[in-house]
Order: structure tokens, then C-alpha cells, then sequence
């Protein structure tokens, strides 16, 4: 199937032949081109429209920490983003062709050099959607950064199309599920690496930036993908005179409940 398409199932489970015990109870059982279906053996309807919408509801309603933003952003830039070109509208140019050749981000810790695909937005809204949706079944309060990371590789393995060199080495041997977990290991030390740039971030945001914020982010600039390409052009952009003052008025109106000024 194509990319495009298979960007459609939100989810994927890997599922492998059955085991040797499995596949003699198969032989055995009832054959259903003979015998047809057998009523007491096959799955019962579990939950009607009104159950699972309320379920949805509820589901809909959780919580997450202010860091899972931050986190799937993360994991789709990471998929995404390129020194040299936009991967989302090259045909012929990617990683496997020779793009990263000579690239200065062509690092065995880097991501970009082992994908030939991106990550689209309901990949993102899926993150969270499912990560929000095991949040409540296991009865957890908040989605967090590990619950994101859990249900991850099964958002991403059946939609990401890697660099075969990359996919097929020793311990993965073409088995994407794995790849993809090992891709998310490295995005999830390189974003902890990165939190010093997301709080700058947020010190612009606030208008209240340090004198060596710029200094800081220049520097990770030439080894982050993200720092370059995101948050560093925010910083610059909200880094104006106008903007500090409009959001100190913001911050002092919410601290004191003006809500005309606001």
C-alpha cells in the first residue's frame, strides 16, 4: 500500500505466524468452509454507540503534562526536518539516494539521515488521541512523556518508509516495529537533551528572556535540527519591543483577574 494510504490506519499491532502449539489447535479446530461459524466461539459485541461515545467523551477529557506538546512535536520534526531540502516535496532526493552525503547532521545519533518519509499531522493528533486513550484504561491521571513513547511505535512503524541500509542492520533485520522503537529511544535523549532551548522558548514566550538565552540556542542550533528550524526563529521573531510589552500587560492582567483588559 502507499504511503498516503496507509498514513489513514491510526494504528498498527505487528502480528507474526503462529506458534507451532497454535497452529495444531488451528488444524484441529473446526474448519468454518465446512461447518460454517460457530456461534459460542465468535467474538462478542462488547460495547454499543452509546458506550463508546461516552467512552470518547471521557477519553476525550484527559489530561496531559505540558511536555507532551512539546514531545510529539518533537517526534514529528525529528521524522521530518532537513538540513538540505523539504522531504515532503522531493520525489527523488532523500537519505537513501545520497541527500545526507557530506551533511553535517549525517550522525549516527541523527534521525533525519535514516528516513526517507515524514510524519503527517494525524500522526501527531494520533499520538495524543491514543496516548490519551491508554492513559484511560490504565486508569492514569495525566498522560506523560513515557505514555506517548509506549503507544509511539505503534502509531508510526506501518507509516514510516526508513532507509533500508539503516532498517535491515543487525539487531533490527527489516523488522520496522523494532527500528521504530530505537528511532524513538534517540528522540526521546535528544529531546531531554534539548529541554534548556524549550525553557528559552518559554522565556520569550513570557517576555522574559536572559541576556545569553541567544548565545545558548545558537549553540545547539548547529547540532539540533529543531533548535535551528523551530524554536530559535521563534525566539527571534517574538524578541521585539512590541511583544515583551504586550506580554507583560498579558501576564499582569491574568495575575490580577482583569478580564476587560484582557
Amino acid at each position: 500500500m502507499s504511503q498516503p494510504f496507509l498514513d489513514r490506519f491510526g494504528i498498527s499491532v505487528p502480528i507474526s505466524m503462529p506458534s507451532s502449539n497454535d497452529l495444531s489447535l488451528i488444524l484441529t479446530g473446526k474448519d468454518e468452509k465446512y461447518t460454517g461459524y460457530d456461534e459460542l466461539i465468535e467474538v462478542p459485541e462488547i460495547l454499543n454507540i452509546d458506550a463508546l461515545m461516552e467512552i470518547w467523551y471521557y477519553i476525550n477529557r484527559m489530561r496531559f503534562k505540558a511536555e507532551v506538546n512539546n514531545y510529539i512535536h518533537a517526534i514529528v520534526r525529528e521524522f521530518t526536518l532537513c538540513a538540505r531540502i523539504d522531504k515532503g516535496n522531493s520525489e527523488n532526493l532523500k537519505p537513501s539516494s545520497g541527500l545526507c552525503s557530506g551533511c553535517h547532521f549525517n550522525t549516527d545519533k541523527s534521525i533525519c539521515n535514516k528516513i526517507d518519509s515524514i510524519l503527517s499531522v494525524r500522526v501527531a493528533k494520533d499520538l495524543l488521541r491514543y496516548s490519551k486513550a491508554l492513559a484511560w484504561l490504565l486508569n492514569i491521571n495525566e498522560v506523560d512523556v513515557n505514555l506517548v513513547n509506549s503507544i509511539a511505535p505503534f502509531v508510526i512503524s506501518h507509516r514510516a518508509k526508513y532507509v533500508s541500509r539503516e532498517l535491515e542492520k543487525a539487531p533490527f533485520w527489516s523488522n520496522k516495529y523494532e527500528f521504530t522503537k530505537h528511532i524513538l529511544e534517540i528522540i526521546s535523549k535528544r529531546f531531554l537533551n534539548r529541554k534548556p532551548c524549550y525553557d528559552i522558548a518559554n522565556r520569550f514566550r513570557d517576555g522574559i528572556p536572559n541576556e545569553k538565552d541567544f548565545e545558548v540556542l545558537n549553540n545547539y542550533a548547529q547540532n539540533d535540527l529543531i533548535v535551528k528550524y523551530d524554536i530559535l526563529p521563534f525566539s527571534k521573531a517574538v524578541k521585539t519591543k512590541k511583544y515583551t510589552k504586550l506580554a507583560e500587560k498579558v501576564d499582569k492582567s491574568v495575575k490580577s483577574g482583569d478580564m476587560k483588559t484582557l
